[in-house]
């Protein structure tokens, strides 16, 4: 710039370009930033200033001084902002990834450290009850046997939840097969009539939140059926959205308990108790399952006689709720009422 009398703005904005170019490749410190940027405006508008007083060059050109200062600052506090930004994507891609190592670690825990202790205390006091025995005796091994089953059937949801927040990817899903592979797999454990009817072919769904929806539901009508009763499993098209579910032979639902599950379990005054209730925990992910992909649930009767829960969904996914499947517990548990209800359906 000195050596270019009436020619300063061409070194003085390659200065700028050379000043900016080197802190792109190497993100400096604020302090180093803030005095590289001071002391480079001060030298460059020293001789900015000396020709406007010779008359070399009109005073108007020194306000490239702190014109093109600010515009180094503005440069320097984007970069600085998006570095920020991306080292708090960098923690919560760490916080998310020990979160599924511990999802992982909590289900191999259940695997190997409850089921197997509970399938090996069900198989002795099945062998207890096989012998002579009084009839309290008996009574007391029935209870034993129940309430091993609630825990396996509670730790089973557990898992179910664990393994749903890692499965929400969508891709295409032919929903007549999986419903065919769902009826299979529980008609070869439990002797039922097992109906399918789904003739609604390809979705773009998460298989795995499909298939432990279904799971729940199949579950639900198992507890009120019996070896000589049907549980359907069903999905039709119904205009532009998809309705899937579980209908069975059994009791069916009292019209108090459908209207609870209808209208999200707020209307819980006068419910029936029932013996073969559970913590509803099930119910409440079908619920929020249901409602990420902008869907609900739907309790009726059923065609056969009995209870029949439905999952309506639009057929084109919507865009994810940001509620995660994880805070189902919470959400299920802050509802007035909420409880109540979903124990007299499921």
């Amino acid at each position: 710039m000195t050596a270019s009398p009436g020619e300063e703005t061409i070194p003085l904005h390659l200065g700028w370009i050379s000043l900016c170019f080197g802190y792109g490749f190497a993100l400096w410190p604020p302090a180093v930033t803030l005095t590289s940027i001071t002391a480079y405006a001060i030298a460059s508008g020293a001789v900015l200033t000396v020709r406007a007083s010779e008359g070399v060059i009109g005073w108007q050109e020194t306000a490239e001084i702190p014109l093109m200062a600010l515009m180094a600052f503005v440069m320097a506090w984007h970069v600085a902002r998006r570095v920020e930004s991306m080292r708090q994507l960098s923690v919560l891609t760490d916080a998310e990834r020990l979160r599924h190592q511990e999802r992982e670690r909590l289900s191999r825990m259940y695997s190997h450290e409850m089921r197997t202790p509970l399938t090996i205390a069900r198989g002795y006091v099945s062998l207890l009850q096989q012998q002579e025995l009084t009839r309290e005796e008996h009574e007391d091994l029935s209870v034993i046997d129940d309430e091993l089953g609630t825990l396996e059937r509670v730790g089973e949801r557990l898992v179910r939840m664990l393994a749903v927040s890692d499965h929400q990817h969508r891709r295409p899903v032919n929903v007549d097969a999986l419903l065919s592979e769902v009826a299979t797999r529980w008609g070869n454990v439990t002797a039922r009539r097992w109906v399918v009817d789904s003739h609604v072919g390809t979705l773009t769904v998460s298989r795995e939140r499909v298939r432990m929806c279904l799971d729940t539901l199949v579950e639900n009508a198992l507890r009120y059926t019996d070896n000589d009763d049907t549980v359907r499993i069903f999905a039709r098209q119904v205009g532009d959205t998809i309705e899937l579910g579980v209908a069975d032979s059994g009791p069916g639902l009292a019209d108090d308990v459908v209207d609870a599950v209808n209208l999200g379990g707020r209307n819980t005054e006068g419910l029936r108790q029932d013996t073969r209730r559970q913590t509803g925990l099930g119910l409440a992910l079908v619920r929020q399952v249901a409602e990420s992909r902008g869907g609900t649930i739907r309790a009726g009767r059923a065609l056969e006689g009995g209870a029949e829960i439905t999952i309506v969904v639009p057929r084109t996914p919507s865009m994810p709720q940001a509620a995660p499947v994880e805070d189902v517990g919470a959400a299920w548990l802050g509802q007035p009422g909420m409880r109540a209800a979903l124990d007299a359906e499921a």
